[in-house]
């Protein structure tokens, strides 16, 4: 199971994977529901029932292209429900409870590591307070949430040897055990409960929004990232594609500033697993481009998203990887 644990030791290898993992965790949002109004516009709005709950499955998969060489590095598979618990005048409670997930990665030590971390934080539901319009308000159980967090993180770092390097040569035990410490590190930070929430968000993003056919609105917003403090600048642009008496469809595009993507690359790299003294200095560092591209279905009479797909693209040098990302209800 841990044949690839000798390559895992080489500073450059550990490098790449650092730097293809950071450009494709930075998840983020486009989303909507939405009342037509007339033929060409549509008011986003909830209109969700006290007990209503529907399934949502929701895949990632990161890609890497090398010229006409693909390959896929990570898929991530989750099925939940989303069920509306409070209802009034201003505000909804919803529900999210994870039903059952899996991960499948290159790397078998973190694929493993993740597969275990998602299998105990399925049973940690939590709940999101919207406004009327069903716009994201707040988690109302965050302080449970991450003290829930928080528990599984310190059960799981007390077990790492058990759990993953009985297998492992003594040799290499002392690195694998603190990349296992630093992966699990962000379970803790108040920070990863909002990035996970966030990437949810796309069900609530354009509540409260009146948008109409071929208007193009924009906005700047800074973006989190589990391995970086300081937040990415982006910019979103989004309108209204088309509409029917049933669906509606919001197509939108987002581009990263480069720069701050590769210095938090560079500070996270810096300070993984101790290798500060051993990352070589790389001069010619290739342009680093990023964008975000994002289509999402929503139910004109009632709210409800439908379908999301979106692809966020980075253009590293002549390399390519991209993160599809798809929500798509089914029940």
């Amino acid at each position: 199971m841990f044949k690839d644990f000798k390559y895992l030791m080489t500073v450059t290898n550990i490098m790449k994977q650092i730097k293809f993992l950071l450009m494709l965790l930075l998840l983020f949002a486009s989303t909507l529901n939405a009342q037509q109004l007339n033929d060409s516009t549509a008011q986003i709005v909830a209109y969700w029932d006290l007990g209503e709950k529907h399934i949502f499955n929701h895949i990632n998969q990161d890609i890497k292209v090398e010229g006409t060489d693909t390959t896929i590095v990570q898929t991530a598979t989750e099925r939940f429900v989303v069920e509306v618990i409070d209802s009034t005048a201003n505000n909804y409670i919803l529900k999210f409870t994870t039903l059952e997930s899996d991960i499948n990665m290159e790397d078998s030590l973190i694929s493993q590591l993740m597969t275990n971390i998602l299998n105990v934080t399925n049973d940690i539901p939590f709940y999101v307070k919207t406004d009327e319009m069903g716009s994201f308000l707040e988690i109302v159980n965050q302080d449970e949430s991450i003290r829930a967090l928080e528990i599984v993180a310190d059960s799981i770092e007390a077990h790492i040897d058990e759990l993953f390097l009985k297998d492992c040569p003594d040799s290499d035990k002392p690195q694998l055990r603190e990349m296992c410490k630093r992966a699990i590190t962000p379970i803790r930070d108040t920070n990863s409960l909002q990035i996970a929430v966030k990437s949810i968000l796309p069900l609530f993003f354009y509540h409260g929004c009146k948008l109409t056919v071929g208007q193009v609105a924009a906005f700047d917003e800074q973006r989190n990232t589990l391995f970086s403090n300081k937040p990415i600048d982006t910019r979103t642009e989004f309108y209204l594609d088309d509409m029917d008496e049933t669906h509606a469809k919001i197509l939108s595009h987002t581009t990263y500033n480069s720069d701050q993507v590769i210095d938090a690359i560079k500070e996270y790299a810096k300070n993984f697993a101790n290798l500060k003294e051993n990352i070589p200095n790389d001069p010619e560092q290739p342009v680093l481009f990023i964008e975000e591209d994002c289509e999402t279905y929503v139910q004109c009479n009632i709210g409800w998203v439908t379908d999301i797909y979106k692809q966020l693209k980075v253009q590293n040098g002549t390399s390519q990887q991209l993160k599809i990302e798809v929500f798509e209800v089914v029940e």
